[in-house]
C-alpha cells in the first residue's frame, strides 16, 4: 500500500520479475477511507486491511472520517467498508487504526478437517529408492485431537496388514511464519523425525523436510489433498535428486467413521 501528498493512497500489486506495478484500488478519501498504512491479510482470495483516515459518517473530520476496516476484491478493485471508526458517539469505538489485522480463525485451523476418528486404507512401498515396485496394504484407525488451544494437534494411527503399524504425528502451528511443523514418530523408534515444514494453499497442504535415509540425504514431501468434510487423501514421497523427481511410498485414503 502507498500514499503521497495530494492523494489518499492505493493498494497495489508488484510483479517482482518485471517490476511492473498494478494499482488494485485508489482511495478517494470519502466513504472508502484514506491513507492505508498497515499491512494486508488474505483470506480465500479477498484482501483485508485498514485505513487510518476517511470512512465518512463520523463525528470528526480527518479526510471526512476516522478510519476503516475494509475488504478488497483484487480482481475488480472494489472495496467494501466493513466498519467505519468513530461512528459512535464520542468515538468510543476508537479512531485512526494503524495496525495490521489478525486472522484469528485462519491457518491455525488448517487441520481441523482431520480431527476425530477415521478409517484409513494405507498402501506402502517396500524398500523405497531401491528399485522396488512391491506394495503392501493395511487398514486401521486414525484418531486426531486438538492441543494447545487449537494451535496444535496429535494424530495416532494403528493399522494391520503384513505388519502392525503404530504411528504418531505431532503438528504445531507457528503463528509468526503462518506455517506448520509436523513431527513424526513410530512404535519402537523412540525418536521424533526431522520436522516437515509447510502450509496449505488452495486447499492442498504441502510439507517438506530433509532427512538421512540409508546413508543418503533425501527430501521428504507430504501432501494433504482431496479434502471434504468426511474424507481426505495423503501421500508421502521421497526424492534423492533434491526435488527433480519424486517416488511416492506411503499413500492413504481416510474416511470419517460414522458416515
Amino acid at each position: 500500500m502507498s500514499r503521497a501528498c495530494g492523494i489518499y493512497g492505493t493498494v497495489f500489486a508488484l510483479d517482482l520479475n518485471t517490476g511492473t506495478e498494478k494499482v488494485l484500488h485508489s482511495f478517494a478519501g470519502g466513504t472508502d477511507g484514506a491513507t492505508p498504512e498497515a499491512g494486508l491479510i488474505e483470506v480465500e482470495g479477498t484482501l483485508y486491511g485498514t485505513t487510518n483516515q476517511g470512512g465518512a459518517g463520523t463525528n470528526r473530520t480527518y479526510y471526512d472520517g476516522c478510519g476503516t476496516v475494509f475488504a478488497l476484491d483484487p480482481g475488480s478493485g472494489m472495496v467494501n467498508v466493513l466498519y467505519p471508526f468513530c461512528s459512535q458517539q464520542n468515538c468510543v469505538d476508537g479512531e485512526l487504526p494503524a495496525a495490521s489485522l489478525i486472522d484469528v480463525n485462519g491457518c491455525s485451523h488448517d487441520f481441523d478437517f482431520a480431527l476425530g476418528r477415521f478409517h484409513t486404507h494405507i498402501r506402502r512401498l517396500l524398500d523405497p529408492l531401491a528399485g522396488s515396485n512391491r506394495w503392501v496394504t493395511c487398514d486401521g484407525t486414525k484418531t486426531d485431537r486438538p492441543l494447545l488451544d487449537g494451535t496444535g494437534s496429535v494424530e495416532t494411527i494403528e493399522a494391520d496388514g503384513p505388519d502392525h503399524l503404530e504411528l504418531m504425528t505431532l503438528r504445531l502451528y507457528g503463528a509468526a511464519a503462518h506455517q506448520w511443523s509436523l513431527n513424526f514418530s513410530s512404535s519402537g523408534s523412540g525418536q521424533i523425525t526431522t520436522p516437515a515444514i509447510g502450509e496449505f494453499e488452495n486447499g492442498v497442504g504441502t510439507f517438506l523436510d530433509q532427512e538421512n535415509y540409508n546413508g543418503r540425504t533425501i527430501l521428504v514431501r507430504q501432501i494433504w489433498s482431496k479434502i471434504t468434510p468426511v474424507s481426505y487423501h495423503f501421500e508421502q514421497a521421497f526424492s534423492a535428486d533434491f526435488g527433480k523427481t519424486w517416488q511416492p511410498n506411503f499413500i492413504a485414503d481416510l474416511t470419517r467413521e460414522g458416515n
